[in-house]
């Protein structure tokens, strides 16, 4: 009778901190859509460097809504955006674009340099990754579309922190 009910009890918490987890989810994405639908409010700030480009978007109080950070190479692109609420951040979302070829690679300048093939944009690979955060634990991982098992959520964790105070750090100077 005591494991029926222990069972129950657990089956029963579960629950509850899924449709929590649930309810958290819906609120961040509620907020990454308004940011985005209103990108253009927002005070914008550009600083480069070595890594690539951030863009920051600032609301009226001064508070960072929303950092991007831009890297391009010649046969990938990844734009990462970093959403916060309350300078907690609560959102990143990778969108990684993996190209056949350089992007310079046209088909006359293959021909013309003997190379075999040339960039194809039907033939881009895109992978979309999002990290979901509440007070700076992972609670989601969902890739291309699919929730992900999080069983190694000290150590993504870890690297999203890093990821995003490197973004900070970039923005500030």
């Amino acid at each position: 009778m005591r494991i029926l009910f222990t069972s129950i009890l657990i089956i029963f918490y579960n629950c509850i901190l899924v449709q929590a987890q649930q309810s958290s989810i819906r609120k961040i994405d509620s907020r990454k859509n308004y940011v985005d639908k209103n990108i253009k409010r927002y005070k914008k700030k550009t600083t480069k460097d070595s890594l690539g480009t951030y863009i920051g978007y600032y609301n009226k109080k001064g508070d960072l809504v929303k950092l991007r950070h831009i890297v391009k190479k010649d046969t990938e692109s990844k734009y990462t955006d970093f959403y916060y609420i309350n300078y907690h951040l609560v959102l990143l979302v990778e969108n990684h674009y993996i190209y056949n070829k350089p992007k310079y690679w046209t088909k006359k300048f293959a021909k013309q340099n003997g190379l075999d093939g040339y960039y194809d944009v039907n033939k881009t690979k895109k992978r979309v990754c999002k990290y979901y955060l509440k007070d700076n634990r992972l609670i989601s991982y969902v890739r291309d579309g699919k929730e992900k098992d999080i069983h190694l959520r000290k150590s993504l964790e870890k690297t999203i922190l890093h990821l995003a105070d490197e973004a900070w750090v970039a923005m500030r100077n």
